[in-house]
């Protein structure tokens, strides 16, 4: 969590489960609440109230790979990335009821199209999908959901679609480093080129704020191992590091805050505004990063270090 006073993580102890969960990939925010979608064995959507602690929390029973929210007149549509669908969810009372299979884009059996992020664009549900290598697409598209009407193509790795209002939309184009605003219809794109894996934006009212990830060796949903992209920075592979960029309205750079020392990876951005008011953090967010890269490793090394005992 970024404020005034710097960054700080946001304690969410009493709803993630090292054992299970591998992060938070999306959030969206209403008037009221907070959503964040929890990846893991157990997906779960986690509701905070304005306070930014845990109110409510659902299990998903549908979901593989949880990403984007997005939420509309009392419903949570949530991006099942391992299954090519959006799913569906009343969030009114204690966030519970039956979920539904809003849209189903391929089979359900396994990550084809990459269904990555979800948003509307008016009364239109978009998403954004690529399906590279799994069905030999080099480029992925921009979707409306209830046509199927291909709204852009030609992205390389879109994410985070973020509605502006006035018929323009924000999104990444990951894999070219890019920010871009979309208007509906037109005939071209505005791109801000940073640098990195660029993942999660929004507007705050004054500047675009966009992640930017470092690059993952390992596909998480392909299993393959990829090579990081040749740099020609002098200062170092951007590739390699984290940050978020604070964009003027004309899409130049305002700031750049390195992000490296707090998440290798940052999935979604959202504004919350002086509504929200965290009542408690942990200050010290690269220290808490360091125990948690510690407490990982330790984890993953306990079986290793078992069987060589047996042995």
């Amino acid at each position: 969590m970024l404020a005034a006073d710097g960054v700080s993580w946001l304690n969410l102890d009493e709803a993630l489960d090292p054992s299970v969960d591998i992060g938070i990939a999306g959030i969206v925010a209403t008037e009221e609440s907070c959503f964040v979608a929890l990846q893991g064995k157990r997906p779960r959507i986690v509701r905070l109230g304005s306070d930014l602690r845990v109110s409510a929390q659902f299990e998903s029973r549908r979901a593989l790979d949880l990403h984007s929210l997005a939420e509309r007149d009392g419903v949570i549509y949530a991006a099942s990335t391992g299954r090519n669908q959006i799913l569906s969810i009343r969030h009114a009372g204690e966030l519970s009821g039956e979920e539904a299979v809003h849209f189903s884009g391929a089979s359900a059996e396994r990550d084809v199209i990459h269904l990555n992020s979800v948003c509307f664009a008016g009364d239109d549900l978009l998403y954004s999908m690529f399906g590279t290598k799994r069905t030999g697409a080099r480029y992925g598209a921009l979707v409306e959901a209830a046509s199927g009407t291909t709204v852009r193509s030609r992205i390389l790795d879109p994410h985070s679609l973020a509605y502006l209002g006035d018929g323009v939309i924000a999104f990444c184009e990951s894999l070219s480093s890019s920010f871009c605003l979309y208007a509906l219809g037109a005939d071209e794109v505005r791109k801000a080129h940073l640098s990195g894996y660029t993942r999660g934006c929004c507007f705050t009212g004054r500047h675009y704020v966009v992640g930017s990830s470092r690059w993952r060796h390992k596909s998480r949903s392909m299993g393959s191992f990829r090579e990081v992209p040749v740099s020609e920075d002098p200062h170092g592979n951007p590739w390699q590091r984290s940050a978020l960029y604070f964009l003027n309205p004309d899409l130049s750079v305002a700031r750049r805050l390195d992000f490296t020392h707090f998440a290798p990876e940052i999935y979604d951005v959202v504004y919350l505004g002086a509504r929200f008011t965290a009542t408690e953090v942990f200050r010290d967010a690269a220290a808490r990063r360091l125990d948690a890269m510690y407490d990982e490793i330790h984890r993953r090394s306990e079986p290793v270090r078992y069987s060589y005992k047996r042995a």
